[in-house]
């Protein structure tokens, strides 16, 4: 699952987010940054099948903000569970099925032993497995080959300006970029203050 960005799929191991597998992404408080590189990301999946989006809460989705990523809101299956355990279900039910094109876990916390059931999940679906952790929440013990802090910027020229910092990667390091959405083009480019490459400075 390629992020079009050459300066980051060169430097993921597998030339974007691991197609089959689980990945977390942990955002801010009251900033949709978070949800929305984890949905730019989705949309690059293609046809054919549904998204499974899982939450405890009302996701936090708008019909004409996922078709600026790329969605067709139609592509979008939600499910709601009482609690975080039921979410926990749902996920690795839904990637079992082999019948929906990617999972997203919202504001869930799975233990050690619930990323591996899901990262062993995603390997068999061959589909990815995404959680978005609650902001301030602490660093899970997890399987998950990659986790993403993901934080709103200002931008210059409207639109969307993500910092993505790389904290953890399987068979990879730390690194940070700032990226821009494009809605016209629907595809991620380094922000214009990065064109020269990604920012050198680690994850901490």
């Amino acid at each position: 699952m390629p992020t079009g960005v050459p300066a980051i799929d060169g430097h993921l191991p597998w030339g974007g987010l691991a197609l089959p597998g689980l990945h977390e992404i942990v955002g801010m408080p009251a900033d949709g940054a978070a949800v929305a590189f984890a949905a730019a990301m989705l949309g690059r999946l293609g046809r054919g099948r549904p998204v499974l989006w899982c939450s405890i809460r009302r996701p936090g989705l708008y019909g004409y903000g996922l078709a600026d990523l790329g969605w067709d809101p139609a592509d979008l299956l939600l499910a709601r569970g009482r609690r975080p355990e039921d979410v926990l279900w749902q996920l690795e039910e839904g990637l079992r099925s082999g019948a929906v094109a990617a999972v997203v876990g919202d504001v869930v916390v799975p233990d050690l032993t619930a990323s591996r059931r899901l990262q062993l999940a995603a390997e068999a679906a061959r589909s990815p497995a995404i959680i978005l952790l609650p902001s301030g929440a602490a660093p899970p013990q997890s399987v998950a080959l990659t986790r993403w802090r993901v934080v709103s910027r200002p931008s210059p020229h409207g639109r969307p300006v993500w910092c993505l910092d790389l904290q953890r990667c399987r068979g990879g390091t730390p690194a940070r970029w700032c990226v821009e959405w494009d809605d016209e083009a629907v595809a991620l480019t380094l922000a214009a203050e990065m064109g020269d490459g990604p920012l050198a400075s680690a994850a901490e």
